[in-house]
């Protein structure tokens, strides 16, 4: 499996390697303050990221959300299983609930994604498709 680390992937948080031909959109991290969640302003970042990436005719947008409850079931499930379960809605996953509900859909495990307590440094590959994306269209290479 590939691997893909938070601090590879953003360039030491830096940014450095950005690929303007790319044809993804890195959802690098998004919060909101904990006194304004659930009115749905995470959603409203989202939602402008995606009016980008159809702007820009990229192909996806891609990232990697942290399995942040995962430290609390970890005793009993692997990384893959505790995923399934809240793909599955059997479980409630603060970030991967979000991310599914915005319609992103996950493909991977990520393993040593970040030094990070919580998630035991486990994440998700996550991608949204656009569905206006024209390889031929502008901003594409042909």
């Amino acid at each position: 499996m590939q691997t893909h680390p938070w601090k590879e992937i953003t360039a030491d948080e830096m940014f450095t390697n950005h690929n303007p031909n790319g044809d993804s959109l890195y959802g690098a991290d998004i919060s909101t303050h904990p006194r304004y969640r659930h009115e749905g302003i995470g959603s409203m970042l989202y939602d402008a990221r995606k009016q980008l990436n159809i702007k820009l005719n990229l192909r996806r947008m891609i990232s990697g959300g942290r399995l942040y409850n995962y430290c609390e079931y970890a005793n009993h499930l692997s990384a893959s299983d505790y995923a399934s379960k809240v793909i599955e809605g059997k479980m409630h996953d603060p970030v991967l609930s979000f991310e599914l509900a915005n319609g992103f859909r996950f493909i991977k495990i990520l393993s040593n994604y970040l030094d990070d307590v919580r998630s035991l440094n486990y994440a998700i590959f996550i991608e949204w498709l656009n569905p206006n994306y024209s390889h031929t269209g502008p901003n594409r290479v042909t």
